[in-house]
């Protein structure tokens, strides 16, 4: 704030500007003002509910919302010791179960530099998309900019896919986490993309499991720390294959995959064959598809091993063989 409050001196012809010292001085005594580090993210629905349970003067209120809390916890502890029980298992079959958990970064802007009017102007986004192997904690960093391609879910499809084609044929199980973000992550064109994985790979099955939000703690949020961390070292970045360079020396455990336009993929051709929408998907917790059921969609609203998949034929109504491109 001092070197604005120099280069604002300098740019208003302002003579003698105050030391840093005075400044300082000023700023702490003078003004209602400090820096102090965000909270914690906290979950939505815990906070909407225990300002129920606190200020309600309803008391069917304020019960219903203890039991709706603990029914919200319960589903999170679950989704946790899900997570950790998915880990054990790739360590133990890694030769063909892959368990990753993935999301999107936030935009990184270019240029990024000293220059305080540059925070003024348009600015070019470069996306960084994240896939962290659970059992060896390896990342995958697929990286490209808002000229090449958009973020939405069929860009997150195309990443997945190109991670899912450098793996060994014997991966047979792909077991992925994410978070409940319905443009990203949960809707039918991420469903197309893994369906369209497991008829063209070497992959059987592919179970797809959402954690709580707001509870949703996953590996990569560590990664983009590190990240955060390698980019206060980089003073400048002038292009967006500078910021490819600062995520690749954050960790020697990090693979920067550099996109290009043609490695995204569009399944509208898929439309003509598959259903546009899946009914309750908001509520759904695990979707499961496999290479011997192409156009079943096996799907519960819980993590719990136990219930029973719900099974739903993807196709639309129409006859003839299943063609399809992608």
């Amino acid at each position: 704030m001092y070197n604005l409050y120099l280069q604002y001196c300098q740019e208003n012809n302002i003579q003698n500007p105050v030391k840093e010292s005075f400044y300082r001085f000023i700023f702490t005594t003078q003004f209602n003002l400090r820096f102090k580090r965000p909270h914690t993210d906290t979950c939505t629905i815990c906070d909407i509910l225990e300002n129920k349970i606190n200020n309600d003067n309803n008391p069917e209120v304020v019960n219903d919302s203890k039991i709706q809390k603990e029914i919200h916890l319960r589903k999170a502890e679950q989704a946790r010791s899900a997570k950790k029980d998915v880990k054990k298992l790739d360590k133990d079959n890694p030769n063909t179960v892959n368990a990753i958990c993935f999301d999107l970064e936030k935009t990184l802007s270019t240029p990024v530099l000293t220059c305080s009017k540059v925070f003024y102007l348009r600015q070019l986004w470069t996306y960084n998309f994240a896939i962290h192997n659970l059992a060896n904690d390896q990342a995958s960093m697929f990286m490209w900019h808002e000229g090449e391609a958009s973020r939405g879910s069929q860009e997150i499809g195309s990443c997945l896919l190109r991670y899912v084609q450098q793996l060994p044929n014997s991966v047979e199980h792909i077991i992925a986490f994410s978070d409940n973000a319905g443009g990203q992550n949960k809707n039918n064109n991420i469903i197309k993309f893994w369906r369209h994985i497991a008829q063209t790979t070497s992959i059987c099955r592919i179970d797809h499991k959402f954690l709580i939000s707001g509870h949703s703690y996953m590996e990569f949020d560590q990664d983009f720390g590190l990240i955060e961390k390698s980019k206060k070292k980089n003073q400048y970045v002038f292009v967006p294959d500078d910021w490819s360079k600062i995520v690749a020396q954050a960790s020697r455990k990090f693979t920067v995959v550099r996109m290009r336009n043609e490695d995204f993929l569009s399944v509208e051709q898929m439309k003509k064959e598959i259903k546009d929408s899946i009914p309750g998907i908001r509520n759904i917790q695990w979707f499961r598809l496999e290479k011997d059921k192409p156009n079943i969609l096996q799907y519960k609203n819980t993590l719990n091993e136990e219930m029973d998949f719900v099974h739903f034929d993807l196709r639309k109504q129409k006859k003839g063989p299943s063609k399809y491109a992608i």
